[in-house]
C-alpha cells in the first residue's frame, strides 16, 4: 500500500498509521472469536476517538525507541508513524544580461537593433535558453536558464565611440515572491556610462555612479539601481490597491503552469536597461558584469538566497546565477599596404622610380 502526505505543516507533525484484523472468519465461512483481542477496544472501534490508542507520552516521539507502545494495542492491530517536516520555501532570484542594440548615438530608434546576424542569432538562442525549464523532483534543481557558463558568450564586435544598450533581466527561480532590491554593473575601462536624453524612458535617472579601484589598480565605474525595489520605480508613491503597488513585485514560479513570456509571465521577470558608450581605441575585449547586489521579501524584509551571495563583485569565479556578463570587441585600426606600379601605354611595367605623397595622420611624406 502507498500513501502519500498531503498537507504541509508549520512544524514537526507525528501521523500515526494503524491497521488491524477488523474480522475473523473459520473454514466454514463462519464468524470466530479471537482468543486474545477485544473488538470493544480495538482501533475499528476507536477511530474516530482514539484516546485509547494514543501511545506513551513518554517515547511517542522517539523513533529509534524499539518498545515504544501504544494503550489499546493488541496482537491483532499494529501501527507505524512518521514525521512529517516542515517544508521551508526557497527564496531565488536570477539574473541574466545581454546586448539589445548597438547604436552610433545616444538615441536609439525602434528598430536599430544588431546587424551582425551570426551575433543576433546567438543572442536569439540565449533568450530561449532562459525560457527552457529544467524539471526536477527537487526544489534544490528549480532552474529557469540553462546553466551555460558566462565564458562561453562570445563578444560582439563594435566600433569606437559606439553606444551599446544592454538589458538586465531579472527572474524569480524560487518559490517565495519578493524583489530584486538592487543591482549593480560593473563597467570595464573603455566602456563608460551615459544617461539617457530621454526624460519619457522609463530608466531616465535611475542609475547611481560610484568609482571603485579593481584588483590591478585600475579605477572602474559601479553604476546601481534601486528601480526595482518595494516603493520604487513604477511603485513609487502608489498605496495598497493601486494597480502599481505591486508592480515590481517578482512572483514565484509556479511549476503546475507552463512557461510564458506573457502576462501572467512564468518565469516572473523584469528588467532594467543601460546605456554605455566604447571610448577605447585599440583592439580590445570589454567585459561587464552585471549582479542582484540586495534583495528582500515581498513585505521589503531582507532575505536570503538559495544558491547566491549578494555583492560579490568583481571576481573571475566561481559565477552564481544572480550575476551575469557581456562582451565586446573593439574593432582597431586598419592597416593599409599600398603598392604603385607605373607602366608605359603599352602596359609594360617600368622601373624608373616614381614618388608620391602619403599622409599619416595629418603628417604628409614623400615615398618612392
Amino acid at each position: 500500500m502507498h500513501c502519500k502526505t498531503r498537507t504541509r505543516y508549520k512544524n514537526d507533525k507525528i501521523l500515526t498509521n494503524v491497521a488491524w484484523i477488523a474480522d475473523a472468519k473459520d473454514s466454514n465461512g463462519n464468524s470466530v472469536i479471537d482468543r486474545d483481542s477485544s473488538t470493544t477496544s480495538s482501533p475499528n472501534v476507536n477511530r474516530d476517538n482514539m484516546e485509547n490508542y494514543t501511545g506513551n507520552s513518554s517515547n511517542k516521539n522517539d523513533l529509534d525507541d524499539d518498545n515504544y507502545f501504544y494503550k489499546g494495542e493488541q496482537d491483532d492491530d499494529d501501527f507505524e508513524k512518521l514525521v512529517v517536516k516542515p517544508v521551508q520555501k526557497v527564496f531565488d532570484l536570477e539574473l541574466v544580461k545581454f546586448i539589445a542594440a548597438v547604436s552610433k548615438d545616444a538615441k536609439i530608434d525602434e528598430g536599430e537593433y544588431l546587424t551582425d546576424k551570426i551575433q543576433m542569432e546567438y543572442i536569439q538562442g540565449l533568450l530561449r535558453l532562459q525560457l527552457k525549464m529544467m524539471k526536477s523532483k527537487q526544489n534544490t534543481n528549480r532552474k529557469i536558464k540553462c546553466d551555460w557558463s558566462p565564458s562561453n558568450k562570445q563578444p560582439l564586435l563594435v566600433n569606437p565611440g559606439d553606444y551599446v544598450l544592454y538589458t538586465i533581466r531579472v527572474y524569480n527561480a524560487g518559490e517565495v515572491d519578493g524583489y530584486a532590491s538592487l543591482i549593480k554593473d560593473l563597467l570595464p575601462v573603455g566602456l563608460e556610462f551615459v544617461e539617457t536624453t530621454d526624460q519619457t524612458s522609463e530608466y531616465y535617472g535611475i542609475w547611481n555612479i560610484d568609482k571603485m579601484t579593481d584588483e590591478n589598480g585600475q579605477e572602474r565605474e559601479v553604476i546601481s539601481t534601486d528601480h526595482l525595489a518595494k516603493g520604487k520605480g513604477k511603485e513609487l508613491n502608489s498605496v495598497e490597491g493601486d494597480a502599481n503597488y505591486t508592480a515590481n513585485l517578482l512572483r514565484a514560479l509556479d511549476d503546475s503552469k507552463n512557461v510564458s513570456d506573457t502576462e501572467p509571465k512564468n518565469p516572473d521577470y523584469r528588467d532594467v536597461q543601460v546605456l554605455c558608450r566604447v571610448k577605447e581605441q585599440t583592439n580590445k575585449v570589454l567585459v561587464n558584469y552585471a549582479q542582484i547586489s540586495a534583495d528582500t521579501d515581498k513585505n521589503g524584509n531582507e532575505i536570503d538566497d538559495k544558491d547566491s551571495t549578494p555583492d560579490n563583485l568583481p571576481k573571475d569565479g566561481p559565477h552564481e546565477d544572480d550575476e551575469d556578463l557581456e562582451k565586446v570587441q573593439v574593432k582597431g585600426p586598419g592597416k593599409y599596404n599600398l603598392v604603385l606600379v607605373k607602366e608605359d601605354k603599352n602596359g609594360e611595367q617600368l622601373n624608373s622610380t616614381a614618388e608620391f605623397e602619403v599622409t599619416t595622420n595629418g603628417k604628409t611624406e614623400t615615398k618612392k
